[in-house]
């Protein structure tokens, strides 16, 4: 009944918490976001600085008539549709329980995809200029872990002090996880 656990159906006044859905249905979107925003991020970390510094994949591509542009695109399309095929196995492990089951989780997997790019695009540009990958991990604990547990996945930003709650407001992962509730 303290923290997140205060927020589970059987005790009184979740619903009013959670804006008069069940926790369930409050996580999942939450559940499908985080997803495309972990995954996005990862593969704009050391896929990117691999195919640029250790197999040169992105070399072997530029011989070709394509250039930097089309390299970048190619590469967050990839990302976006990576994004949109996990959310797609989450909603559909979530689609086979009655609880979870909605049509919301069509348009959320698009959502989903959007902001698994959103985080990845920015990450991306940080990784071509890296001379060492020693940063990454800095960014997946300072930076992905904590929004995973403060973003406003799991439960209302509402209950978090103030700074935090402008802080957890500012990366795209809170707005993504609104739009697809």
């Amino acid at each position: 009944g303290v923290g997140v656990g205060s927020l589970v159906d059987r005790n009184t006044g979740s619903a009013s918490t959670l804006g008069g859905v069940s926790y369930v249905a409050y996580v999942v979107p939450g559940l499908l976001v985080t997803t495309a925003m972990t995954l996005g991020a990862m593969e704009s970390m050391w896929p990117v600085m691999g195919n640029l510094k250790w197999q040169r994949g992105y070399h072997g591509i530029a011989v070709t008539p394509l250039d930097a542009r089309d390299i970048v695109l190619g590469h967050a399309t990839w990302i976006a549709f990576r994004c949109a095929l996990a959310g797609a196995a989450v909603a559909l492990a979530l689609a086979l329980f009655p609880d979870t089951r909605s049509w919301g989780l069509i348009p959320a997997v698009l959502v989903a995809a959007l902001v698994g790019v959103a985080f990845a695009t920015p990450i991306m540009a940080m990784s071509v200029n890296s001379e060492y990958d020693g940063a990454f991990a800095g960014i997946q604990r300072f930076y992905i872990i904590p929004l995973f547990l403060f973003g406003g996945a799991f439960y209302p930003l509402s209950q978090l002090p103030t700074l935090v709650q402008w802080l957890a407001k500012l990366p795209p992962l809170w707005h993504g996880v609104v739009v697809a509730r």
